[in-house]
């Protein structure tokens, strides 16, 4: 049944959560909403009762994995950055470092 396609292991689906504890959300199963421009809510309560798949369906995984590669873009980015500019702290070190007259 996990593997079925439905709203809710669909990556347009976004689903509620409830405050839990202060720092602790939990995910409320089997509710929330679609988020794609193409499904309009009447349409999206239809699907959903009849628990299939739109047209627009497609895995979360997909989604997740996305999501994952893109921290890991960012990650290769700062790590860029900080090579700049440890390079110009160290090229520039006798300007920038104060002098004791």
């Amino acid at each position: 049944m996990e593997n079925e396609k439905n709203c809710y292991n669909c990556g347009h689906f976004t689903p509620y959560y409830f405050r839990y504890k202060i720092d602790k959300f939990i995910k409320i199963n089997n509710v929330g909403h679609c988020s794609c421009p193409q499904i309009f809510k009447y349409q999206f309560n239809k699907i959903i009762k009849n628990q299939l798949p739109c047209e627009c369906w497609y895995p979360v995984e997909e989604d997740i994995e996305k999501y994952k590669m893109s921290i890991f873009d960012k990650i290769d980015n700062i790590h860029m950055q900080l090579n700049c500019i440890a390079s110009f702290l160290e090229e520039n070190a006798d300007i920038i470092s104060p002098k004791n007259d």
